[in-house]
């Protein structure tokens, strides 16, 4: 779909060395950046990918400033970009990890954090308490004030010397399904996907709009995201 990153370059004479991740975690202040273990033969070599600073403060159009998490993978690049679009928990420790994931495979990732207008930076809500912690939130966004967030953040990607200008894309769970949905209409992406994002048929009249190929995700079993729903966006 347009963003994936070129191939490793191996120095020649040099076998082919095995590699994995260890297990992810968010990099940060009690977080030590993940890193990358790679086997060749009978030796073990850790690479530490994660770059630092990890966090960002954006200044959005309508005078507000958004706090950001960003991962880059190891290396000068240039490389493709995402912007990846939280769940209406926040930018959470599952967010950060999706991002490092992305990172260690070659992309540089920016998460912009959506509630900004409402909450303090770095806000985490527990899964548990969507009612009464997120919905504040989550109803105190607007249409504008999205548009806003995710130029800021396109453009912040569109600064970066490692990011490849035309190879930006976007991803977003949940809220963020649909704002990667919104962001493939604003924006000139180059591939955007959403995973269960919830609402995205109440957004339907974008999709004539869209810049790029979409991928979407749905959960089989997803009780609050109805089949008729799922079905207006693929007909959209």
């Amino acid at each position: 779909m347009g963003l994936r990153p070129g191939p490793l370059r191996r120095s020649k004479g040099r076998r082919a060395c095995s590699s994995r991740i260890s297990p992810p975690t968010g990099a940060g202040k009690n977080n030590p950046p993940r890193r990358l273990v790679a086997g060749c033969n009978s030796f073990l070599i850790l690479i530490a990918f994660m770059s630092t600073p990890n966090s960002l403060v954006l200044s959005v159009a309508d005078g507000t400033q958004m706090h950001a998490y960003v991962a880059r993978p190891q290396g000068s690049g240039p490389v493709p970009g995402i912007i990846l679009f939280q769940e209406a928990f926040g930018v959470n420790g599952h967010i950060r990890n999706v991002a490092d994931r992305l990172a260690a495979a070659g992309y540089v990732v920016v998460a912009p954090e959506l509630f900004h207008r409402s909450a303090e930076p770095g806000l985490e809500i527990p899964y548990s308490e969507f009612a009464t912690l997120a919905m504040p939130h989550y109803g105190a966004i607007t249409a504008d004030g999205l548009n806003h967030d995710m130029q800021a953040a396109y453009d912040w990607l569109q600064s970066q010397d490692d990011v490849q200008q035309d190879k930006i894309g976007s991803i977003g769970f949940c809220l963020g399904g649909q704002v990667s949905f919104r962001a493939n209409a604003i924006l000139p992406l180059a591939a955007a996907v959403s995973y269960y994002g919830g609402g995205t048929h109440t957004i339907t009249d974008l999709a004539k709009d869209l810049h790029a190929p979409h991928l979407f995700f749905w959960g089989g079993l997803d009780e609050h995201i109805s089949k008729d729903q799922i079905k207006q966006v693929i007909d959209a």
